[in-house]
């Protein structure tokens, strides 16, 4: 884990769902930038824009929950969870905006239109790489996803009707 991740892992829940969200929402922004600069963009682009804001939504979803908690703290077990996973999702999506800033920079200083800024873009992106970043993207919002789920079953546990 790079020293950034590592940061990430050893701050507080609150703080560190704020500093993974702040990086997935940057992300978002920067591809949303690139998605609505081009006409026709290909698809996977629009396809990791609207994972990538839904992903954000979801991690919005885990801090206003973390807000109905005791004092912010979870209890220790989806603390651990969110440890385990914290510094993998934020070194992710540092990884993911520096590739997406570079395609911008290019992208915007290129005179090109149409088909010459898509075949860059298909150029910047190979066919691997784009599935790596939708497995990624797919990959954390299923572990917000449990996330979301085990703070709900603590903050609003089911209640059983015992007659």
């Amino acid at each position: 884990m790079d020293p950034a991740s590592a940061t990430v892992a050893f701050v507080g829940f609150a703080a560190s769902l704020a500093t993974v969200a702040a990086v997935v929402v940057d992300s978002s922004r920067t591809l949303h930038d690139v998605y609505k600069s081009v006409k026709n963009a290909p698809r996977e682009i629009q396809r990791m824009d609207k994972k990538s804001k839904r992903l954000h939504k979801m991690i919005l979803e885990v801090q206003r929950m973390s807000e109905d908690l005791h004092g912010g703290k979870p209890p220790p077990f989806i603390h651990e969870f969110w440890l385990e996973h914290a510094g993998e999702i934020h070194h992710d999506f540092v990884v993911f905006k520096k590739k997406i800033e570079d395609l911008h920079a290019g992208i915007s200083k290129n005179t090109s239109k149409g088909k010459h800024i898509i075949m860059r873009i298909q150029a910047f992106f190979s066919e691997r790489e784009v599935r790596k970043y939708e497995e990624q993207l797919s990959e954390h919002m299923q572990t917000i996803g449990i996330l979301l789920n085990m703070l709900s079953q603590y903050v609003c546990p089911i209640v059983t009707a015992s007659h």
